[in-house]
């Protein structure tokens, strides 16, 4: 008896089911939250997916009790000015390590890998004292500059392997036809790059709107909080036990993440086109 062939229509309806699931259990632990930003709390110790009481409580004092909006607005400030800096530093330095020969090439493309083996906690100390000699403690712009700090070594590594994977004829082409550097780079690599641009963006994004232990060591002034800091104080002093707004913030909050991810996911469509 010949074995039975495994094709496209035997698989799709097994690989759907596995998606499926996987989207289930990936959705249980969001629905919870819902569940109690929607509840008077009793839900989070009941273990119930859906609110025994439906009430709007909790968003009405998460704005009108609380910073929740500033802080919101402090995260985007700081997430946007990192990521958007960072794929500008990160896009022309990938660039230039990926086509151009000079003197420390190899030096700087292994100090780049070399700077990811150590985690960032462990510069903390260094951080904030030299935060502290600079004077620009407790300020947005330090904590711009220390997220960068430790996006743009990564994303550089990351798009210098994506740079070399692409052939430099199209950039050969256009030296010999008389345009510089800076006109190859914004008519020629920026769109070919598009797509990874975008995803350096959303993981820079991403990665600055949720860091909580940094932004603890750079700002004390609450009217500065990013988002994640913010949401501490829900779980100190008058706020120890309200979970329920605690949830409804990060319910909000997590918004900004799902529309990067959606831009992200839509700029890889409209290139594949």
């Amino acid at each position: 008896m010949r074995p039975r062939r495994i094709t496209e229509k035997t698989t799709r309806p097994a690989a759907g089911l596995f998606v499926s699931a996987l989207a289930l259990i990936s959705a249980a632990p969001i629905l919870f939250i819902a569940s109690v930003s929607f509840s008077s709390g009793g839900e989070l110790f009941a273990g119930n997916i859906l609110p025994t009481g439906f009430t709007l409580d909790n968003y009405r004092t998460l704005f009108s009790q609380t910073h929740f909006l500033k802080w919101v607005g402090n995260s985007m400030i700081v997430a946007s000015s990192t990521a958007l800096i960072a794929v500008v530093i990160t896009s022309l330095s990938a660039w230039t390590l990926s086509r151009y020969r000079f003197l420390g090439r190899s030096a700087i493309a292994s100090g780049l890998f070399l700077v990811q083996l150590f985690p960032g906690v462990m510069s903390l100390v260094a951080i904030y004292k030299i935060l502290q000699f600079l004077r620009i403690l407790d300020t947005h712009g330090a904590l711009v500059l220390v997220y960068l700090g430790g996006a743009v070594p990564f994303a550089t590594w990351i798009l210098k392997g994506f740079y070399d994977t692409i052939s430099p004829s199209l950039e050969q082409a256009a030296y010999l036809d008389g345009a510089g550097p800076l006109v190859v780079y914004c008519w020629i690599v920026l769109p070919m790059s598009l797509p990874m641009l975008s995803a350096v963006f959303a993981f820079t994004f991403i990665a600055a709107y949720s860091d909580f232990l940094l932004a603890a060591v750079v700002l004390t002034d609450e009217r500065l909080y990013t988002l994640a800091l913010g949401l501490r104080t829900f779980l100190e002093g008058d706020f120890s036990t309200n979970w329920s707004v605690f949830s409804a913030a990060a319910l909000l909050g997590s918004i900004p993440i799902v529309g990067m991810f959606g831009v992200v996911m839509l700029t890889g469509a409209t290139k594949r086109q």
